[in-house]
């Protein structure tokens, strides 16, 4: 909305939030296959290679196969075709995540990077965007009725989400932004401002937790 998005702070903190999400899907993908036995190195060493090579081999498909695909989608003549198909490609790649015990959000998240090849040709995003707008009051209702507001009545649990509220904030603010020093101390301290608010993915992985 700003139009900044090409400009070199927008880019480190796209690139940021990637591999950030990418290592949180990880890590669910880990946490979520030892939620269903007993833990023990060797499992824990067998889920992460497995959730690491569903990652890597779906972005290797993306940034060599699926741009071949483009001209194979021209050839529908339905309008929304190519969109039916990616979102089918979503969901598929959704329940084959959750068949090998990843989180079905990791297969969602791949299938929007590999989609993202093509999304400048058949402009996914902008209708994905339909069904985000109309979804996502659903999804916050969801998290809000996980809410245990008798929580509020108890001032050391209260405290302790403060500090860990502080010391989050504080990672975003000393990680990002030394991590952008190069930039300069200025766009550095934008860098580390701009990802204090995000929390969509850990919001997610919050609910997966607690379900």
């Amino acid at each position: 909305d700003l139009g900044i998005l090409d400009s070199r702070v927008a880019k480190v903190m796209l690139a940021a939030a990637v591999i950030d999400d990418i290592l949180a899907l990880l890590v669910l993908a880990v946490v979520t296959g030892l939620g269903q036995g007993t833990i023990s190195y060797v499992k824990i060493t067998l889920l992460t290679l497995e959730a690491a090579g569903f990652i890597i081999f779906l972005t290797i498909i993306g940034k060599g196969l699926i741009p071949r695909l483009g001209p194979f989608l021209g050839f529908f003549k339905t309008k929304n075709a190519p969109f039916a198909l990616a979102l089918l490609f979503c969901l598929g790649l959704s329940a084959v995540a959750s068949y090998i015990d990843l989180a079905a959000i990791v297969g969602a998240f791949m299938a929007g990077m590999v989609l993202a090849e093509l999304n400048v040709e058949f402009r996914f995003s902008s209708k994905f965007e339909s069904l985000y707008d109309f979804f996502v009051p659903f999804f916050f209702v969801v998290m809000g009725t996980q809410v245990d507001l008798s929580v509020f009545t108890k001032f050391n649990l209260v405290g302790a989400a403060l500090i860990l509220t502080v010391f989050a904030i504080l990672g975003k603010l000393i990680g990002c932004g030394l991590g952008a020093w190069g930039l300069g101390w200025k766009e550095a301290s934008v860098v580390g401002v701009g990802m204090v608010p995000r929390g969509e993915v850990g919001m997610i992985v919050a609910s997966i937790g607690l379900g």
